[in-house]
C-alpha cells in the first residue's frame, strides 16, 4: 500500500508500507461446548470420563448425530508438552490408565 497523501505533517507520505490482513466469517460462528455426564476429573484412578463435543450455531445444535463433521481429540500431558492419546468421534471416553496425575483434553473440529 502507497500512501499518497502528501498533506503537510503526514509522516508516512510516499511510502509504501505491507501488514497481513486476515479475513473471517463471524456472521455465523459455531462455537464447541465440551459436555460430561460424569464430571472431567478420575478420582483415586476409580473412573473413566466421557465427552462429548456439542456444536450450535446460533443457539441451535448441529450435528447432533456427529457424521457431519470431524471430531479429533487429543489428551496432553499436564504440562501440555505431548498428545498421549488422540481419539476420534463425536463422544469419546477417556480411560483413567490414559491419565497420570492431570492432562489436559482437545477437541478439533473440522469438515
Amino acid at each position: 500500500i502507497k500512501d499518497t497523501d502528501t498533506s503537510a505533517g503526514n509522516a508516512s507520505a510516499n511510502k509504501i508500507v505491507c501488514d497481513i490482513i486476515s479475513f473471517a466469517d463471524m456472521s455465523d460462528p459455531i462455537s464447541v461446548d465440551i459436555v460430561s455426564q460424569k464430571g472431567f476429573t478420575i478420582k483415586n484412578n476409580a473412573n473413566d470420563v466421557d465427552a462429548k463435543a456439542m456444536l450450535y450455531r446460533n443457539g441451535e445444535e448441529l450435528d447432533a448425530a456427529g457424521t457431519t463433521y470431524t471430531y479429533t481429540w487429543k489428551l496432553w500431558n499436564s504440562a501440555g508438552t505431548s498428545v498421549v492419546k488422540t481419539y476420534t468421534g463425536k463422544t469419546i471416553t477417556v480411560s483413567k490408565v490414559d491419565v497420570t496425575g492431570k492432562g489436559v483434553l482437545m477437541c478439533e473440529v473440522s469438515k
